[in-house]
């Protein structure tokens, strides 16, 4: 088995986006949206994206596992995220985890400087990734949750505070929509510890390749003329075949949180999918905004989690490693 590392995936895109198309349709089964190439190398040339933060297991030249490994922004807490291929043999699976894992440990306290804890991502618990890492790291028993898969149920509409209203913008074309966005994500999940900073052309980027792939809506929430809140949505093709719309995005600048803004926004874009014809409606939640969703009439389906170990149990020793 090949390790290759810090080429920033150059050459395996395809390899990546298949390998994430086999978990999607395990993880989010009818509800997985299909990863594309492109998907792939807008992530790949994220500016957030260092080159130590990446590594590829390949056997063969095939993509057995990849890993990314990084510092949080906001409180130098270190994360990482293994992704292996279930269509492998299972020794082939065993042995991408352990050599990617011991990748994971050198790229933190070698090349980050990272000593205490890892923040271990572990997707859908008790799922395939979460089995195959038991096996290699003690202290998984123990979880917090990253995230919640959660669809629509029985809507229940909001009403618009006093003083605010909802307006439809275009980041792609209006620079000033596209800063307020950033500038609202920034302030609302800055107190996330795995926060990292959106940065203009990153989110120029994202936009761009949404917009020419789905039918996007983003929608802002104004109080007067200051931008306080937005959210946004699209339609997309699920592995099953079946259109759902997914509402990807929801934030309100902290100052104006709890009066009602994001419960107005969320009721705003579920009525425009609606209105489009769209039948299933899903979304994925933090954990701190499960409860505001589901007053909106929306329900769990899975629960993603990941583990906090001490790095010294990230397995150890030599590694063979090509840099390309």
């Amino acid at each position: 088995m090949r390790l290759i590392v810090k080429n920033m995936g150059r050459g395996f895109e395809g390899e990546i986006a298949r390998l994430e198309n086999t978990l999607g349709s395990q993880h989010g089964g009818c509800y997985s949206e299909p990863v594309s190439l492109e998907d792939v190398r807008g992530w790949l040339s994220s500016q957030d994206l260092e080159p130590e933060e990446l590594a590829l297991a390949l056997v063969d030249g095939r993509l057995a596992g990849y890993a990314w490994a990084w510092v949080s922004d906001k409180e130098e807490l270190s994360f990482t995220s293994i992704r292996l291929d279930p269509s492998m043999p299972q020794d082939t699976i065993n042995g991408a985890a352990r050599l990617l894992l011991s990748w994971a440990r050198l790229s933190l306290e070698e090349w980050q400087g990272v000593r205490g804890v890892v923040d271990v991502r572990l997707g859908p618990l008790a799922g395939f990734t979460h089995s195959i890492l038991a096996r290699h790291l003690p202290g998984l028993e123990s979880y917090r949750e990253t995230g919640v898969l959660m669809r629509l149920e029985s809507p229940r509409p909001r009403r618009a505070p006093e003083g605010a209203r909802i307006v439809e913008v275009d980041p792609v074309r209006d620079r000033d929509a596209l800063e307020s966005i950033v500038n609202i994500y920034n302030d609302a999940f800055s107190i996330y510890p795995d926060f990292m900073n959106w940065n203009i052309e990153d989110a120029a980027n994202y936009f761009r390749r949404m917009y020419k792939r789905h039918r996007m809506i983003v929608l802002q929430a104004l109080e007067g003329s200051e931008p306080v809140g937005f959210v946004e949505a699209y339609e997309y093709s699920s592995t099953c075949g079946r259109v759902i719309g997914y509402l990807s995005l929801l934030a309100v600048s902290r100052r104006f949180q709890g009066r009602g803004v994001g419960s107005m926004l969320l009721s705003s874009a579920l009525e425009k999918l609606r209105a489009g014809g769209v039948g299933e409606i899903v979304l994925v939640a933090v954990p701190e905004a499960v409860r505001l969703y589901m007053r909106l009439g929306f329900r769990p389906l899975r629960v993603y989690v990941k583990s906090r170990v001490p790095l010294y149990v990230l397995p150890g020793g030599p590694l063979v490693m090509e840099e390309s």
